[in-house]
């Protein structure tokens, strides 16, 4: 079905419109859209519906995206799986108890070489700070120590980058 231009089209522009109402802040209208959509959700469909989600503060239907993007994509999506961490982060699971499962999801994403965003070391420290889990935020501050050398590094700034790895120990 999806050879006919038309379908094409039509598949396309479900994507793209349920993306500009989650992005322009229409969280309700992004989820119903989700929902009643009769075309297979991609990756970035599903970080948009989780995105809204997260701006609705919907864990019900969040954690339900989650388990769905789960189940349906078996390859690494570094863009999913930080909207799916600042989800959790959002709905205040890092502050209500729920720290380890941030540290858990983190630490899926290391083990399958996705590489931590901004927003993942954000909640991800504020996560083990609520949770009184200081040696977890120290690895964690560590861990965002070792991604700015790889920077400096990669940058040609080898001076900044030595200056930072001695800040590790």
């Amino acid at each position: 079905m999806l050879h006919h231009p038309l379908a094409y089209n039509h598949y396309t522009s479900t994507h793209a419109l349920q993306a500009w109402l989650s992005k322009c802040g229409f969280f309700r209208e992004a989820i119903d859209m989700f929902a009643t959509m009769n075309v297979k959700p991609n990756c970035n469909t599903l970080v948009s519906v989780i995105s809204a989600c997260s701006g609705l503060r919907s864990l019900k239907f969040g954690k339900a995206i989650h388990g769905y993007s789960l189940r349906i994509f078996h390859e690494d999506n570094v863009i999913l799986e930080n909207a799916v961490l600042d989800f959790y982060v959002r709905c205040s699971l890092a502050v209500n108890g729920y720290g380890k499962l941030a540290l858990q999801l983190f630490s899926l994403m290391i083990v399958n070489l996705v590489r931590p965003d901004d927003i993942t070391f954000t909640g991800l420290l504020s996560a083990c700070s609520h949770g009184g889990m200081v040696d977890e935020g120290f690895m964690i501050f560590k861990a965002m120590s070792v991604y700015k050398i790889d920077m400096y590094s990669r940058a040609g700034h080898l001076e900044e980058a030595v200056d930072q790895s001695g800040e590790l120990y």
